[in-house]
């Protein structure tokens, strides 16, 4: 208003979202199990305590060398209301923090899952959290790490859901061998992975595909059949190994998707990723805030506010496609 000197809002871009019923997003800072200090978020669902412990969804995000950012997020609200814990851990890799690591940390995927980990133990340790009801889900990089966390941490997850992941490295490096759109994507994964003609055995190691006997706990895939950073038969091929070993997937493969879902209706984009999710029966009521549970996360490095800052981040990521940033 340029006769009173005055702003405001002009129009809101969501009018649908209540603010009183967003959950707030707390940051925490936990040690890795190497003594590294990593970043994440943890928003609660309403009426958390120890008295009356909830599930959580773990979301490592995608990139691997993108990151989570503090602020309100449609996802991770969406699995609020409905009951569940969310936590978005910034494991190494994560833009933001590189100079707290080496170059060799940043491609290790090995730490990077453990990171995952070591978060998870965290929160289970607040009793907020109940232990047997723990689901972890990424796109991309996420996928990967969903996938290898549910096979190295037996247990400690109901279920893993993989959205447009990789999850073999051998034929990541034969891929982008042939890319015409990025030539030099190839030389970066060799030079930093190395040669999976020559170290079949640690390429295997780093792929969840050879690894799925180890899986006791069901899987949800879903890719987009036009994927040009992460190939469909990635995942095409993990649900062929999941049905060779007995067990429990489903899957949902979409035409017309690339990486991530975007064009078919609201409806199914924002609910088909959760189907693989454990039914949670006490979601948040219209209108319900959540409590601040006394004591229970302070003095964990948890804090109510955004700790180091970072930019924006997209959670699919989709840096293999862009391999060259990383040089």
């Amino acid at each position: 208003n340029l006769e009173k000197g005055a702003i405001g809002l002009i129009k809101s871009t969501r009018p649908w979202i209540d603010p009183k019923r967003m959950l707030p997003m707390r940051v925490v800072n936990y040690k890795a199990r190497d003594g590294k200090m990593i970043q994440g978020y943890v928003t609660l669902p309403a009426g958390a305590s120890r008295l009356h412990p909830v599930p959580m969804v773990v979301l490592p995000h995608g990139g691997p060398w993108v990151r989570d950012v503090w602020g309100w997020n449609p996802e991770v609200q969406f699995l609020a209301s409905r009951g569940y814990a969310v936590f978005q851990p910034n494991y190494r890799g994560s833009t933001g923090f590189g100079w707290e690591f080496s170059r060799a940390d940043e491609w290790n995927f090995d730490k990077m899952s453990n990171d995952v980990t070591d978060g998870v133990h965290l929160l289970l340790k607040t009793g907020l959290i109940d232990r047997d009801r723990v689901a972890i889900m990424g796109s991309s990089f996420g996928a990967y790490l969903a996938l290898y966390g549910a096979e190295n941490e037996p247990g400690l997850y109901r279920c893993a859901v993989a959205i447009a992941g990789v999850f073999d490295f051998a034929k990541v490096m034969r891929d982008a061998k042939w890319m015409d759109d990025n030539t030099n994507r190839f030389d970066i994964l060799k030079r930093h992975l190395g040669d999976p003609a020559k170290n079949k055995a640690r390429f295997d190691e780093i792929s969840p595909l050879h690894h799925v006997d180890r899986l006791k706990v069901l899987v949800f895939v879903a890719h987009g059949k036009d994927d040009r950073v992460a190939d469909v038969s990635q995942s095409r091929d993990l649900v062929a190994q999941l049905e060779k070993y007995h067990v429990p997937v489903e899957s949902h493969f979409i035409g017309g998707e690339g990486h991530g879902f975007m064009l078919f209706p609201a409806p199914d984009r924002d609910l088909h990723r959760y189907r693989g999710l454990p039914r949670q029966e006490h979601g948040t009521a219209p209108g319900e805030l959540p409590p601040t549970p006394r004591g229970s996360l302070r003095g964990r490095g948890v804090r109510g506010r955004q700790g180091r800052a970072g930019g924006r981040a997209r959670r699919a990521g989709g840096s293999w496609g862009r391999a060259s940033r990383r040089p």
